[in-house]
């Protein structure tokens, strides 16, 4: 019979990156694999945390959009 015993040891980070440099091609994209799955949603809310940014209020928006259409009524009379 086959016991299931456990064991817990301690590894510093420099002991755990030497025993993935031992690991074979094989078993680095596996432990990739997981490593991207356990912290896609922690990757996701970074992502969207930086794509965020200050609430732009519709008087933003209608200055931003006059001022362009300004200069491209005032680049048409040069052009005609």
């Amino acid at each position: 019979m086959k016991a299931n015993t456990k064991y817990n040891i301690e590894l510093d980070k420099s002991q755990i990156f030497n025993l993935i440099r031992q690991l074979n091609a094989d078993d680095k994209i596996e432990l990739l694999n997981s490593l991207q799955e356990s912290t896609y949603v922690r990757r996701f809310e970074k992502l969207l945390d930086s794509l965020r940014t200050d609430k732009i209020s519709l008087d933003d928006i209608t200055k931003e959009v006059e001022g362009v259409r300004q200069k491209r009524y005032e680049q048409g009379k040069h052009n005609a």
